[in-house]
C-alpha cells in the first residue's frame, strides 16, 4: 500500500468505537485503572522489545499474565513497531555521547521513515493482525508503547493515521492525569516535528 492510498477513507468497523494510545511507563495500578474506565478490552503491545531495564510490570511474561487476569486480549503487534535500525539512527542523532550536536531533523526523519515503513507493510490491509483488531469484536483498543508522553513516540502516526481512515470512532491518548495522576513528561531535549506528515495527517510543530 502506499502513502497516497492510505488517505482514502476505509469502512467504518462494525463493532469498535474507540481507539486509545496508552504508555507502560506509569505504575500498574494507573495502567489498569485508565484501561477499566474507558472500558478498553483489547491491549495491542507496538514495542518491538518488551524486555528491557525499567519494565516493570510490563515485560512480555508479565504483561500477557496481568492481561489475562483482567480479562483482556493481549497481542503483540510488531507490524506496528519502528525497526531496531530506524531506532539506533534516532539515538545516534540525538543522544549524548553519541550525538554531540543532536540532529534537530532526527524525530522528523524518524517519523517520516516509520510512516513509509507502515505503508509498505500495508499494516491496513485485511491480512494484517492490526487490521483484523479493528475489524474485530473489540468496542475499545489500546495501542501502547512505553513512551511517556504520545509527542515523543511513533504511535502518535499510527493514531493519526486511524483519525484519517475512520473519520467515526474516537482516538485519543490515555494519561494519568485523567483520573487523577500527574501529566506526561516530555522527553528532553525536545522532539520537534517540522515538517507535516499527510500519512498521519501531522502538523509540524511551533516552537514556543
Amino acid at each position: 500500500m502506499t502513502v497516497e492510498k492510505t488517505m482514502l477513507r476505509l469502512p467504518k468497523p462494525e463493532h469498535l468505537e474507540k481507539v486509545f494510545g496508552l504508555s507502560t511507563s506509569m505504575s500498574a495500578q494507573y495502567f489498569f485503572d485508565l484501561i477499566d474506565r474507558y472500558g478498553v478490552t483489547a491491549v495491542a503491545d507496538t514495542r518491538l522489545s518488551r524486555n528491557y531495564l525499567g519494565a516493570a510490570f510490563s515485560t512480555g511474561r508479565d504483561l500477557p499474565f496481568f492481561c489475562d487476569e483482567f480479562y483482556l486480549e493481549y497481542m503483540h503487534l510488531t507490524e506496528l513497531s519502528p525497526t531496531r535500525e530506524m531506532r539506533e539512527t534516532l539515538y545516534r542523532q540525538t543522544m549524548p555521547p553519541r550525538a554531540k550536536a543532536p540532529d534537530i531533523y532526527a524525530w522528523t526523519n524518524f517519523l517520516e521513515a516509520y510512516a513509509r515503513t507502515l505503508a509498505t507493510r500495508d499494516v491496513f490491509g485485511s491480512s494484517t493482525k492490526f487490521s483484523q483488531l479493528l475489524y474485530g469484536k473489540h468496542k475499545a483498543v489500546a495501542l501502547i508503547c512505553a513512551c511517556q508522553s504520545v509527542h515523543d513516540c511513533h504511535l502518535q502516526v499510527v493514531l493519526g493515521a486511524i483519525k484519517r481512515l475512520f473519520p467515526e470512532l474516537q482516538v485519543g491518548v490515555l494519561t494519568p492525569d485523567l483520573i487523577g495522576g500527574d501529566k506526561p513528561e516530555r522527553k528532553k531535549p525536545a522532539r520537534v516535528l517540522r515538517k507535516a506528515i499527510p500519512f498521519a495527517n501531522l502538523q509540524p510543530q511551533v516552537l514556543l
